[in-house]
């Protein structure tokens, strides 16, 4: 029996090309980040701030979490994600130590590393089994022309608190680094990049690029030729991150059209993206998400050659 109740802070679990089967945890309000990188699903121009606070209540997102987990929960991690900067919530710290309390299951964050530079970020997420962080620039103009950060922000500072969760983590460090055609897919941009990465020593160099709708249509898919000719230069076994686990399908029940708006709330998603998500057949999906479009609801985008659906 499936648990399709649902909660406004847990989500999943989802396939996730990085996680497996990934169980969310959002602790921020939709897009309240650090940054405003080119490449975000969640739309671009909103207020950055690097201000740590209680967005979120972490009791509430707790309950939540121990009322999924009482049921049949398939998932290989639980993790900390979402709209927005998880880090910013200043309690999660607090969070994950009540996660461990409740579940085995492994525990990851998700951030785009900008607050790592601060030390009492650095500890509250310290008992999260994997963090997994970003760099998608080698100096400063090409951070800025990127990621869009706070105006608070440097390079500097991003590089320095990544070095120091090296330094201080004994858990496991996955280094995603998005790359847009153009912006800093450049010989020298990749070496330069690839400098910073030595001196971080990841324990993983993730590689992806722009495959779904961004905000920002100067945010270009980088070819997977090109990826994987990236992925030589830069060496450190960089592996690229691309599609999703397939899974068994299952009968959709009357829930669907909930299911499916809230996968579109969180990213745009093709019909097999919520073939697995949901690990329900694509005949199915296609009907629901016929009878959303009709009503408005969602809209179609093309993105190479693949139809994305978006909320509109």
């Amino acid at each position: 029996m499936t648990n399709n109740k649902k909660y406004k802070y847990i989500f999943g679990p989802v396939p996730s090309r990085r996680l497996g089967r990934s169980l969310g945890v959002d602790i921020v309000p939709l897009k309240t980040c650090s940054q405003n990188c080119i490449y975000c699903q969640l739309g671009v121009n909103a207020v950055t701030t690097i201000e740590r606070k209680a967005y979120v209540d972490v009791a509430l997102v707790a309950a939540e979490l121990k009322d999924k987990l009482a049921g049949p929960v398939q998932a290989d991690f639980i993790t900390i994600s979402g709209s927005g900067e998880p880090t910013l919530n200043s309690d999660i710290g607090r969070l994950i130590d009540q996660i461990k309390e409740m579940t085995d299951i492994p525990v990851a964050v998700i951030t785009n590393g900008t607050l790592l530079n601060d030390w009492q970020v650095r500890a509250d997420i310290s008992r999260a089994d994997a963090v997994m962080p970003s760099l998608d620039a080698g100096d400063e103009d090409t951070f800025r022309a990127m990621n869009c950060p706070h105006a608070d922000l440097t390079l500097r500072s991003l590089v320095d608190g990544l070095m120091a969760m090296r330094k201080e983590y004994k858990g496991q460090i996955w280094l995603e680094v998005f790359f847009c055609d153009g912006v800093n897919t450049s010989d020298e941009q990749v070496a330069k990049i690839g400098r910073i990465i030595k001196g971080i020593s990841p324990d993983k160099v993730q590689l992806n690029t722009a495959v779904r709708p961004t905000s920002d249509k100067s945010a270009t898919v980088v070819s997977p030729e090109k990826l994987s000719a990236i992925a030589k230069k830069l060496g450190f076994n960089a592996e690229i991150i691309a599609g999703f686990p397939a899974t068994a399908p299952e009968k959709l029940d009357k829930a669907d059209s909930d299911r499916i708006v809230d996968l579109l709330k969180r990213r745009p998603c093709s019909i097999d993206d919520m073939v697995s998500s949901l690990n329900v057949s694509s005949s199915s999906v296609e009907e629901v998400v016929a009878a959303l479009e009709s009503k408005g609801l969602i809209k179609a985008e093309e993105k190479g050659g693949i139809v994305f659906y978006v909320l509109k």
